[in-house]
């Protein structure tokens, strides 16, 4: 690398960066970006609804494979490079790190969940329907897409499967009844729970399994199948509840954010005026993100307290996080990355330098030269 001079490395930070919180933006081709997801060497796997979309660390393309026509089925990565697809909402289609298609699953069937879920081994679970008998089932495969096994379902599963850790899976129906199928492929329990059951499922700690429905009913399963009522919101619990330590962390449709200890008891609740569709992510530091229907994402911290705020384009897809403090999320045509501090953080890595830029702190402030940067829950920016 050629030196460069501190103000040209400040350009080069600036110039990319539209926020301190900002880490990339990558422009699609559509307005249909879906939930993202990582995979384990950074790359970034998404769709715009008529492509595949694989982005590397830095949010340039990879690659794309286009689908033919919009579709409202989400990619997955595999943890070993590469994605899986339903383009056509059919067959399961696997691709490489490199793009191409080792194998494909499930000719002559129908995909029903939205998004395949894939365990860190690489399993991936799914449900489709037989296309003559329309009958659901829960299907594992292993990662070279050979069948594991077939469960049968009571009715399709539209929500992606929840891998339980033990090659077994955990299913929210679309009867308002959520199962538990270990990882042989056997029924552990079969729990109905009150109408309009919406929520994604979660596990705790304790491996019980937490959803909310459309009531504002958060329910907890335990490992025989008991469930019980824990918590009452305002207004309709659809993400899946979030994990970190000993607190539970609960969005609802009545926009707020509730910290609730493992019994179900609210912690502190926070307004952040919008509503809040899809579950929140926690950062490696505690800090807990949430994104806003109308499209800000905000970001509190452990006791509460409001640390920054981040406006991306209106209803935008549900967080993922690459447990590094790395955030991404679809919004409308763009698939953004936040890292808080990215422009610090990108800066401190230009090296070297002939003159190393005088990087300060001061009242909430970044001083980078004569640049001001806020720091995470310091002073607003004018825009």
């Amino acid at each position: 690398m050629n030196p460069i001079s501190a103000r040209q490395a400040a350009a080069a930070v600036f110039r990319p960066v539209d926020s301190p919180n900002v880490a990339w933006r990558h422009q699609a081709e559509n307005d249909s970006c879906s939930t993202p997801s990582f995979v384990a060497d950074g790359h970034v796997v998404a769709s715009d609804g008529e492509h595949l979309l694989y982005l590397e660390a830095d949010g340039s393309r990879c690659w794309d494979r286009p689908t033919g026509g919009w579709t409202p089925f989400r990619p997955a990565a595999r943890p070993s490079g590469g994605a899986l697809w339903a383009p056509e909402g059919g067959a399961l289609h696997a691709y490489d790190a490199a793009g191409n298609k080792p194998w494909i699953f499930g000719h002559g069937m129908q995909m029903a969940s939205i998004q395949p879920a894939v365990a860190p081994n690489g399993d991936v679970f799914v449900c489709m329907r037989d296309a003559e008998r329309r009958a659901p089932c829960l299907l594992r495969l292993s990662a070279a897409g050979d069948e594991i096994w077939r469960a049968p379902l009571p009715m399709h599963a539209s929500a992606p499967p929840l891998p339980d850790g033990t090659g077994g899976a955990i299913v929210r129906c679309d009867d308002d009844r959520v199962i538990h199928l270990d990882g042989n492929g056997r029924e552990v329990w079969n729990r109905p729970l009150p109408e309009r059951l919406n929520g994604r499922p979660a596990l705790a700690p304790d491996r019980s399994v937490w959803i909310g429905n459309d009531c504002g009913q958060l329910f907890r399963i335990g490992s025989e199948g008991e469930a019980r009522a824990v918590f009452q919101a305002d207004g309709q619990l659809r993400g899946a509840p979030a994990f970190d330590g000993d607190r539970a962390y609960v969005t609802s449709m009545d926009r707020r954010l509730y910290a609730l200890d493992l019994q179900g008891r609210e912690i502190w609740r926070h307004d952040v005026g919008e509503f809040l569709e899809d579950g929140a992510v926690v950062l490696p530091d505690g800090t807990v993100v949430v994104a806003g229907f109308e499209g800000a994402i905000h970001a509190l911290t452990r006791s509460g307290q409001l640390a920054w705020t981040e406006r991306v384009g209106r209803s935008p897809s549900a967080l993922v996080t690459d447990g590094r403090g790395t955030v991404v999320l679809g919004a409308r045509a763009q698939v953004v990355a936040l890292r808080p501090g990215a422009a610090l953080e990108t800066l401190e890595r230009h090296a070297p330098l002939e003159e190393p830029p005088a990087i300060t702190h001061e009242d909430g402030w970044i001083v980078v030269d004569n640049v001001r940067v806020p720091r995470r829950g310091g002073p607003s920016v004018k825009r």
